[in-house]
């Protein structure tokens, strides 16, 4: 997975796209867990897991600027 991330052709594509799953994530999940009468014990235990990886990812991209949203042009 490492050598993916670093190897990424779009690096700044990649790091926006992480920031952004990363600022809805939790909220999503706790949604989701609702929605499916899980939980909430279990959806923290998954997404603190899942959270755990986009940090990490985040850390091999910590140089790399992240693209700006488009505008959808």
């Amino acid at each position: 997975m490492r050598a993916l991330i670093c190897s990424h052709p779009k690096p700044g594509d990649l790091k926006l796209a992480l920031l952004m799953r990363s600022e809805s994530f939790h909220d999503q999940a706790l949604d989701y867990g609702f929605d499916t009468n899980r939980q909430t014990k279990t959806v923290q235990g998954t997404t603190n897991n899942v959270q755990k990886h986009i940090d990490r990812w985040l850390e091999l991209l910590k140089d790399v600027p992240a693209s700006k949203p488009s505008s959808g042009d």
